[in-house]
């Protein structure tokens, strides 16, 4: 006879003592995550209460200009303990691995931080290229389409005086 235990232990339930409320799915999407979410051990939230210690965004960056994400991201901050915000990802990977990963790799951001973060790499790559900039140093098309740079001293000289400058 075999003494294996069985495959039911706290070690397999990986969601264990975890507490999900689901955001932003459809009532089609919700029964495969909560599925997963309750067959790993975990319990799923109809509502953001106390307990609640993750919940999984089907949105991976929130805007406090919609109502229902500037109320979940308010109660997040007004809760005494640390409540991840995660993307459906998340279950999937800590499914697929058959362990509860870190959660750093898949928080969902706000959306306000993601705009910030993404305004100041347009700034960097304008100061890098000048783009909005100073336009003293652009280079500027004559009529041979040879570029010019405008703020150069000297005035292009036009194709004909060249020319005469030449023969003569």
């Amino acid at each position: 006879m075999s003494s294996k235990k069985p495959t039911t232990t706290k070690d397999t339930k990986f969601f264990h003592g975890l507490c999900v409320f689901l955001h932003g799915f459809s009532l089609r999407e919700k029964p495969a995550i909560s599925n997963a979410i309750k067959e790993n051990g975990g319990l799923v939230s109809y509502g953001l209460s106390s307990k609640v210690s993750h919940i999984v965004s089907k949105n991976y960056a929130l805007s406090r200009s919609d109502f229902d994400q500037a109320k979940l991201l308010r109660f997040v901050e007004e809760c005494p303990k640390k409540i991840h915000i995660v993307s459906e990802r998340w279950v999937n990977i800590c499914v697929r691995a058959k362990k509860k990963v870190d959660e750093r790799g898949f928080i969902v951001k706000e959306i306000a931080i993601a705009e910030e973060k993404e305004e100041n790499e347009i700034e960097e790559v304008e100061d890098e290229f000048g783009i909005f900039g100073n336009f003293e140093s652009v280079k500027i098309p004559n009529s041979n389409g040879d570029a010019i740079d405008n703020n150069d001293s000297k005035q292009a000289e036009d194709p004909k005086e060249k020319e005469s400058k030449s023969s003569g």
